[in-house]
């Protein structure tokens, strides 16, 4: 009886160790709607004041490049565990000439009890081709 209670109650994200945890299953689940090309998905885990400006970086590189590898290469928690820097290694392709590059990208992530983790805001650290 009391396991459902204690799963449920580490899902909350009320201690540190829970949201770190959930933080690293939500960051998976946005990058991949990412590379899918699943927009809709991905802005489920976009802050509502940073949806605007997020749906016209993906309008601008949807047209542009194929995401085919993106992976987690740092994460910086904070002390208190509500918010966290997540450093990105996106590897992609230009659609019109097939160079595959890649991007180092910072994303900045917000907890809140009442909305779990989402977005604030993306960017780009460093461009090279691969």
């Amino acid at each position: 009886v009391l396991v459902p209670i204690i799963s449920s109650f580490k899902e909350m994200g009320v201690t540190k160790e829970d949201r770190a945890r959930i933080l690293e299953n939500d960051v998976k689940q946005f990058n991949y709607a990412i590379a899918e090309g699943r927009s809709m998905a991905a802005l489920k885990y976009v802050q509502d004041e940073y949806q605007s400006e997020f749906k016209d970086q993906l309008r601008g590189v949807s047209r542009d490049e194929k995401i085919v590898d993106a992976s987690v290469s740092f994460v910086d928690l904070s002390e208190d565990g509500y918010h966290a820097d997540v450093e990105m290694l996106v590897r992609f392709f230009n659609k019109s000439r097939m160079i595959v590059n890649e991007r180092l990208e910072k994303q900045r992530w917000y907890f809140s009890m009442s909305d779990g983790w989402r977005l604030g805001d993306r960017e780009i650290l460093e461009e090279t081709p691969a």
